[in-house]
């Protein structure tokens, strides 16, 4: 009769959306986020920062990033925010110079689901420029890590000459300002980035967005990532005349 076909097709209905709800809870019908592409890394395409990495990874829907570093002093995590499905770069911060790293990748999705970890990948630093006048030579005689505050060192490095300022010639003068380094310590005083400019800085300072602030000697104050990039320059329109014309980027003030 038509009240016991209507009884049965409940009775399937209910089986049918109860093995759904089934699988839900299990996780069976939603996989976690893959790679269709495997990890790769690569060094940074900019030359004045040589100690970043560039981890490209290609991701089969939209997640954030968790990637696990390891090297021979000391190894650590970092977590990228959420980006689109599809190919994506990651710079890889605070490896130390002339040192090999090893890198892996985990995807996770707004679920909080968790892919597998990467295939580990690995990175060898370059060495520090440590050549005449190219870049000064550090020497740590003492680290105490438990007294220190958390996180890193970050300075500008200057080039000086001898002799007193009136009597410097041209080319020493030169020699101090067309030349300038920023520079970032782990705790151990061990270099583990640093930008090498064509002006000496005056001073810098990190902003609030990761990026870096940096005063020239050339009148010019400079916005930088950490892949050395330059985003954003400020210096006065009064200012003597450039060498480099049109900047990109530049804000008269």
């Amino acid at each position: 009769s038509f009240p016991q076909e209507v009884a049965a097709a409940n009775r399937r209905l209910g089986i049918l959306v109860g093995g759904l709800m089934a699988c839900l809870a299990s996780g069976m019908a939603l996989a976690a986020p893959a790679f269709i592409e495997k990890p790769s890394v690569r060094p940074n395409t900019n030359e004045r920062a040589p100690l970043v990495a560039l981890l490209s990874l290609e991701a089969s829907e939209p997640s954030r990033a968790i990637v696990e570093v390891v090297g021979p002093a000391r190894s650590w995590r970092v977590e990228f925010p959420k980006a689109a499905s599809g190919k994506r770069e990651l710079p890889i911060i605070g490896l130390r110079a002339n040192t090999a790293h090893r890198m892996r990748v985990q995807l996770v999705d707004a679920r909080d689901a968790a892919g597998a970890w990467s295939d580990w990948v690995e990175f060898h630093t370059p060495s520090l420029p440590l050549t005449d006048h190219g870049f000064p030579p550090i020497r740590v005689t003492k680290a105490d890590t438990r007294r220190m505050e958390p996180g890193y060192t970050l300075l500008s490095v200057r080039r000086a000459s001898q002799g007193r300022s009136p009597w410097r010639t041209f080319a020493q003068r030169n020699f101090m300002r067309a030349w300038g380094a920023i520079v970032i310590l782990d705790p151990e005083g061990q270099v583990v980035w640093y930008y090498l400019g064509d002006s000496r800085f005056a001073g810098v300072k990190q902003l609030a967005n990761g990026n870096i602030l940096a005063n020239r000697a050339d009148s010019t104050t400079t916005e930088l990532d950490l892949q050395g990039n330059i985003l954003r320059q400020w210096y006065p329109a009064k200012a003597p005349p450039r060498k480099d014309g049109d900047l990109a980027g530049v804000v008269h003030v």
